[in-house]
């Protein structure tokens, strides 16, 4: 098995100091179970600009197999609850949650690149025990999270993961958000009484998923366009979710309609061709 990992940067004691910061300087990421070579470049990227921007940050990077380490050894008894999702974001879902609870700090997500230090936005006036940015539909974005160790709000977001472990939606996206991401976190949000401080996503991402060049002055850069079909198509055309899903159900309907008139027309005269040519050729075989 492999080794819960050790600090990849010069270890700076300072993070555990008295500072303006209301969270330890522990930041952390996940890292996917394939790397393909895209990814690859972009760990490339993240690494370089963590270590440029943030070296006084204890930085740690976790492969599935650490995370479930991590999880074994601190919380033994949320092991069948990981084992249990089938998709690995749910899976990383889940070790975030669990490790902010244990340790702290700043969690980003590694489909961002860093652009600046990120001790400017967490300083805040007023100590709070979670930082949340929300994304562009309003809901807590699990991408950017911060928070003090042993905050409560962690366990209470497990606790209700292992309510909807059995909850299925058609999509898959809709899967993950309600059951182990955003739904879900701010559900816990809206039914707690935990205090937080927002995020300004102005600062830090500031780009929609319809942007197609990521040149704005933010703290963070997506590495990878979002390409999907239903994002394409709610770019261009401005409409929401339940009028993309209506209108490709129409489409639907309107091809079966097709095909049926279509088979239900021709088919009948092909046969009747096809009768009259086997009829042919048996009174040829026969003379």
């Amino acid at each position: 098995d492999e080794m819960l990992p050790s600090h990849p940067y010069t270890f700076n004691p300072d993070i555990y100091q008295p500072s303006f910061l209301y969270i330890p300087r522990n930041l952390f990421q996940t890292i996917p179970e394939t790397l393909t070579p895209t990814t690859k470049k972009h760990r490339h990227s993240i690494d370089s600009s963590i270590s440029y921007h943030m070296p006084h940050w204890n930085y740690q990077s976790f492969t599935p197999s650490q995370q479930k380490q991590f999880i074994s050894k601190y919380f033994p008894e949320r092991l069948k609850l990981y084992n249990h999702y089938t998709l690995e974001e749910e899976r990383t879902n889940l070790f975030v949650y669990l490790y902010l609870y244990i340790n702290g700090g700043l969690y980003i997500s590694s489909e961002y690149e860093i652009l600046k230090p990120l001790d400017a936005v967490l300083d805040s006036s007023i100590t709070a025990d979670l930082y949340f940015m929300f994304d562009h539909d309003r809901y807590i974005s699990p991408r950017v999270l911060a928070s003090q160790p042993f905050c409560g709000f962690w366990i209470e977001v497990v606790n209700l993961m292992e309510k909807r472990k059995n909850h299925h939606y058609p999509q898959k996206r809709d899967q993950i958000d309600r059951n182990t991401g955003r739904g879900l976190l701010t559900d816990v949000s809206d039914e707690t009484q935990y205090k937080y401080e927002i995020l300004s996503r102005t600062l830090l991402d500031p780009y929609s998923p319809c942007d197609t060049t990521y040149d704005k002055d933010s703290f963070l850069r997506p590495l990878s366009h979002n390409t999907g079909f239903l994002t394409y198509m709610k770019c261009q055309t401005g409409s929401s979710d339940e009028l993309l899903y209506i209108t490709a159900a129409i489409i639907f309907v309107i091809i079966i309609m097709f095909l049926i008139i279509f088979f239900g027309f021709f088919l009948p005269f092909f046969g009747i061709k096809s009768y009259l040519f086997t009829l042919e050729r048996l009174r040829s075989f026969r003379e």
